[in-house]
């Protein structure tokens, strides 16, 4: 039977990591946590794709897993794992490690794709020029200080709200909105917790 087109155009990340390292015999791949409550169960994870020891600017990918969104007991008991492969993954891609081939087998050639209508597109797919980075970075930085204030799991509900399930998804016409409701959101959890320690003194 032949296998969908899906899985015969994917290369699994296993792949890419070998042709990672075959192109990089210095290079390294690390994983970081960001965020983790297991009571909760969920797991924010970032890997650096480095391509040899003083790299400057390696390939960076954030990946969020919730346990209850796993459709099996197997697939929920690997969830930390799969956001490990999912971080990984995201990593090479943005180094050019694509995750699909033609599906004879040759590497995928990257058509210019039609130009998105300005209101639907999102932070990735803006170019260099249009500040993708530096919306990325801010969005990311705002990540890091609600992991380090233990909310994590906050960030990523405000992005939801905004129909955003990664950071690249958030629409370019949203970016804006989606900064204060995470500013509001910030200041907020900041506010609560000073009261909930006010309290315990």
């Amino acid at each position: 039977m032949p296998q969908p087109q899906w899985m015969t155009t994917y290369i699994g990340v296993s792949e890419r990591i070998a042709a990672f390292k075959k192109d990089h015999p210095e290079g390294s791949i690390q994983v970081t946590v960001e965020n983790f409550d297991h009571e909760m169960g969920y797991v924010v994870l970032m890997a650096a794709a480095y391509r040899n020891p003083e790299d400057p600017r390696p390939g960076i990918g954030i990946a969020y897993e919730a346990r209850d969104h796993k459709p099996t007991e197997i697939m929920k008991e690997g969830f930390v794992e799969a956001a490990g492969t999912h971080a990984i993954g995201k990593a090479l891609e943005a180094l050019g490690y694509e995750k699909k081939t033609e599906s004879n087998g040759k590497e995928q050639t990257k058509e210019p794709k039609p130009a998105k209508d300005r209101q639907n597109r999102t932070i990735s797919d803006l170019t260099e020029l249009e500040n993708q980075k530096w919306e990325t970075d801010r969005l990311n930085k705002a990540l890091e200080q609600f992991v380090a204030l233990e909310a994590g799991d906050q960030f990523w509900a405000v992005l939801k709200r905004f129909r955003a399930d990664s950071i690249g998804a958030v629409s370019v016409n949203a970016i804006e909105n989606v900064r204060k409701a995470l500013l509001d959101k910030f200041e907020e959890i900041k506010s609560q917790k000073a009261a909930d320690q006010a309290a315990k003194d």
